[in-house]
């Protein structure tokens, strides 16, 4: 028996939206003690001060719901950082353990008062024998695959 190519392909996808005025909302309320219970010090040294932080942190805040969807794991989100490639490309900066940072792929959008991510991860599928094909397999007709016109 032959094996099949190893390819890789996605295994998990999270998707979150978030609402910019709830994150408004929420440091308005608790101000220090939300950011630090979510963010990190990086995030929110890149977040802050600039001209649309509730955006930024927004955004943030749905990709660490969007990973905790995809990979299935129990809130956590200072485990979890989102940082900036120099091209602007968003990028897993800090992961869970278990969580391999060039398998994770982040997209972060935000418009009309909403911020959205999309999370997916990729694995390389296992390796399995593949059977021969069978005698008569990959026939379509009528007669249930014996070969006679019907």
């Amino acid at each position: 028996m032959g094996h099949a190519a190893d390819p890789t392909g996605v295994i998990r996808i999270g998707l979150d939206l978030v609402e910019i005025g709830r994150i408004e909302r929420l440091v308005d309320r608790w101000g220090e003690r939300f950011l630090k219970r979510v963010f990190t010090e990086e995030e929110l040294r890149s977040s802050l001060g600039r001209r649309r932080s509730a955006e930024h942190l927004a955004a943030r805040f749905a990709a660490k719901e969007a990973l905790i969807k995809a990979a299935g794991l129990p809130s956590g989100w200072r485990r979890i950082e989102i940082s900036n490639r120099r091209s602007g490309e968003p990028y897993f900066s800090q992961l869970p353990e278990g969580l391999a940072p060039e398998r994770v792929r982040l997209s972060l959008s935000h418009a009309a008062g909403v911020a959205m991510a999309i999370v997916l991860i990729e694995a390389s599928l296992p390796r399995r024998p593949v059977a021969p094909p069978r005698a008569g397999a990959g026939r379509c007709s009528s007669d249930g695959g014996r070969g006679r016109a019907g």
